[in-house]
């Protein structure tokens, strides 16, 4: 259970040892890691799905082509990249609306 304002949470802890100093309700910090991951951060808009494959647009030529990507954790409107995009390619961010093959030019942001 969490507490929004406090970010706080309620977990349940087991040792394997418990602690030579142990009481109930004691209160304690514990950091719990869950690894890293590596990749590009991308607008979750810009995911399509081509034969059920996950890709975005990237634009090459003036023309857009779809990418097969390989996604990792995504949050409410973006998503991580592992494999298939590199740092500086041009990708289109509302892709839902484009279909591969169709003229772009890009947009200063």
């Amino acid at each position: 259970m969490a507490a929004a304002a406090a970010r706080e949470f309620a977990v349940e802890v087991t040792f394997d040892e418990p602690p030579a100093r142990f009481a109930i309700d004691q209160e304690a910090e514990v950091a719990i890691r869950v690894g890293n991951a590596h990749g590009l951060i991308v607008p979750l808009s810009a995911v399509i799905r081509q034969k059920e494959q996950p890709g975005v647009l990237v634009a090459r030529g003036g023309r857009v082509h779809f990418q097969p990507i390989e996604a990792g954790s995504s949050g409410k409107d973006k998503v991580l990249v592992r494999k298939g995009l590199t740092v500086g390619e041009s990708i289109v961010h509302r892709a839902q609306a484009i279909k591969p093959g169709a003229r772009v030019r890009p947009v200063e942001e």
